[in-house]
């Protein structure tokens, strides 16, 4: 199967990237970099608010901010927003398979946009790439 072109970034991959004292930081940061330069990078509004929620509780206002920023400015990166038809393509989504408790609703949203725009999920969530391999592998 070809790479695809665009590639999906999760929330955990943001968050290890700009917490330079996260331990996987440089790992994320090889990932992040190699998406950019090779693909259009995908964020959706719940990743967004996933990150901007998680700095801000830390009380890391300016990694919000900055984070904000980035997403919403760069042209290498595109905000997928979330309007009727993806909350609907989530809903079919968890309808189609047995939901696994240890994701979460933005989790699925992920795997339902990715999945309909044939996008890889970038992440070093081991459940969520497992599941949507499954996904992805059944079509």
């Amino acid at each position: 199967m070809a790479r695809s072109k665009f590639a999906f970034i999760d929330a955990n991959i943001w968050i290890a990237e700009l917490d330079t004292d996260d331990t996987t930081h440089q790992k994320a940061r090889a990932l992040l970099i190699e998406a950019l330069k090779e693909r259009t990078v995908l964020v959706s509004v719940f990743v967004i608010q996933e990150v901007c929620s998680i700095f801000m509780k830390k009380g890391y206002m300016d990694l919000a901010k900055f984070f904000y920023e980035f997403v919403t400015k760069h042209g290498a990166v595109k905000v997928v927003s979330v309007g009727q038809e993806w909350l609907d393509a989530t809903s079919d989504l968890l309808a189609e398979i047995t939901p696994r408790k240890a994701l979460s609703y933005t989790d699925y949203s992920l795997m339902a946009i990715a999945r309909e725009l044939g996008a890889e999920i970038i992440t070093f969530d081991e459940k969520l790439l497992s599941t949507y391999r499954q996904l992805t592998s059944n079509r």
